[in-house]
């Protein structure tokens, strides 16, 4: 697991936890019995990432014990995943803060103390100042904390409180906090969306009609780009033989053993419907992975599946015609939902 999504599951707890899951598990597939889970459609859609590294788990019992997991036990094995890696918070950061407020009586520091107890674990204060013509001279930050009208324009974004921290302060510095996390994360999505969907890997074709055209045509497309070996299609398609990675409407298929020439996302949309599992879906995301870049995967996989799981944003998608059009849309659309550290189990 380590080595494919750069997670570590070492916990002596999660271990015990998860052996005997596995135990049970394969004493029910013995008796050729699997249990049914009510949740198995609601986790695949909420944790992509997290259910996708219960498929490769899900390969790595074929291997060693010979049986063959259905989803709806990929669909356990992903809550006891899921457990252990939110108590992780691997994708936690601080934001950055200065807090503008006059010295008298040590109010200003006595503010800080204020701040910090209630956000200790979101935001860093980096400076305490008393004097507004110190602004022009701090580093770069998030944002300004301030108990004044800040009468020269900034560069950085100010939330002013009253002197004595209160419910509506707290509100408005943490409504400022989750703005700012957005915005960092949406550029940093653009930034990932631009470097992976390149013009050449985005295509309108009304022509193909199933999942295994669909998939032999876009790897061709990538080897022709020299992103991936010629034995990918054989990795797709034994991806998609564990569990389907068709949703609404769009399928996001991608092989679990990540080791593409270079790493990319090919980008196919269909006017017509593409019968995929069973299913008509109109939008296509290939991945593929280099083995030194597989971080990225965690960061772009969980936003853009949880970005196509609403059918209005997948409507919108399909009607882009253009490169930009497509990457504009679809970074417009991410929202605190987005953030794989908001997955609560």
């Amino acid at each position: 697991m380590k080595m494919f999504y750069y997670i570590q599951l070492d916990e002596q707890d999660f271990f015990i936890r998860f052996v005997l899951h596995l135990r049970n598990l394969l004493v029910r597939a013995r008796n050729n019995y699997f249990s049914k889970n009510p949740l198995k459609d609601g986790i695949k859609t909420a944790c992509p990432l997290i259910y996708d590294i219960s498929v490769s788990l899900a390969k790595v019992i074929k291997q060693k014990t010979e049986v063959t997991i259905n989803d709806d036990e990929i669909a356990y094995i992903a809550f006891h995943l899921g457990s252990a890696i939110g108590s992780h918070k691997i994708l936690s950061t601080k934001i950055t803060a200065v807090i503008f407020c006059p010295n008298y009586y040590d109010i200003n520091l006595r503010l800080a103390d204020s701040i910090n107890r209630h956000f200790s674990s979101d935001i860093l204060i980096t400076n305490i100042l008393t004097d507004e013509s110190e602004l022009k001279k701090i580093s770069p930050v998030d944002f300004i904390i301030s108990t004044l009208p800040i009468a020269e324009l900034l560069n950085f974004p100010i939330v002013q409180i009253g002197l004595f921290l209160n419910g509506i302060d707290i509100n408005s510095i943490r409504e400022k906090m989750v703005q700012i996390k957005i915005q960092k994360k949406q550029r940093h999505f653009e930034e990932n969306l631009r470097k992976l969907i390149v013009p050449e890997l985005f295509e309108i074709n009304n022509d193909i009609k199933n999942e295994v055209d669909a998939i032999h045509h876009m790897v061709k497309k990538l080897e022709a780009q020299h992103y991936v070996w010629e034995n990918f299609e054989a990795e797709i398609l034994e991806r998609e033989k564990m569990s389907s990675t068709a949703f609404n409407l769009f399928a996001i298929p991608h092989s679990m053993e990540m080791h593409a020439k270079k790493t990319g996302l090919s980008v196919l949309i269909s006017e017509n419907d593409i019968v995929w599992s069973n299913k008509p879906i109109q939008l296509v995301i290939m991945l593929c992975f280099k083995a030194n870049e597989r971080q990225i995967f965690n960061e772009i996989f969980d936003p853009i599946t949880i970005i196509l799981s609403d059918i209005n944003n997948i409507n919108k998608l399909i009607k882009c015609r253009e490169y930009n059009e497509f990457i504009e849309t679809m970074v417009s659309m991410y929202n605190w939902k987005c953030h794989p550290d908001n997955v609560q189990f």
